[in-house]
């Protein structure tokens, strides 16, 4: 998968590599935190210097602020992700085109057994609800009382629980 991802990233870069090939100047690629953050960028741009010979310089920073910044012509490519403005910014003639090349894929997880029925939720809002609803109660490092949030407080099942939800339970 990763090089599947790698192959097509070095794909992307080198469709818009031209002007850089010209002028023997590195490629600026303006891009996300996330991105940066994620651990590929270091790989892909080290196989995209190998196979094209270009030195790659990054600008970090949030999606908004790289698409401003590829208004004003500070970047030879753009790597975000906010589909909307990645649109409005071809649309409006700042850009040459739009090239998915990644999703972002969230996951919930959780135990086999499923005590919060995230599995039955319909969307992903609705499971953090069902999450947020369990408690865990746990004093010194020790799983006392598990159970939905309101039974809790309305009426804690153990001796720790109930000093708890009076206030008198010394951590």
């Amino acid at each position: 998968m990763v090089t599947r991802f790698a192959v097509l990233a070095v794909a992307f870069l080198a469709a818009f590599m031209a002007p850089v090939v010209a002028d023997d100047r590195p490629l600026l690629l303006g891009t996300t935190t996330s991105v940066d953050n994620s651990g590929l960028l270091g790989p892909l741009l080290k196989a995209f210097r190998d196979e094209t010979g270009i030195e790659v310089r990054t600008v970090v920073r949030g999606s908004g602020a790289i698409l401003q910044l590829g208004r004003s012509g500070d970047f030879d490519v753009v790597l975000v992700h906010h589909p909307d403005a990645e649109r409005a910014f071809v649309a409006g003639g700042d850009g040459l085109g739009r090239y998915p090349v990644m999703t972002s894929r969230f996951l919930i997880v959780g135990p086999d057994n499923d005590p919060a029925g995230v599995r039955a939720a319909p969307d992903a809002a609705a499971a953090m609800e069902r999450i947020a609803d369990e408690i865990l109660f746990v004093h010194k490092g020790r799983l006392i009382e598990r159970g939905d949030a309101d039974s809790f407080f309305d009426a804690p099942q153990s001796e720790e629980g109930r000093a708890f939800v009076a206030g008198e339970l010394l951590w």
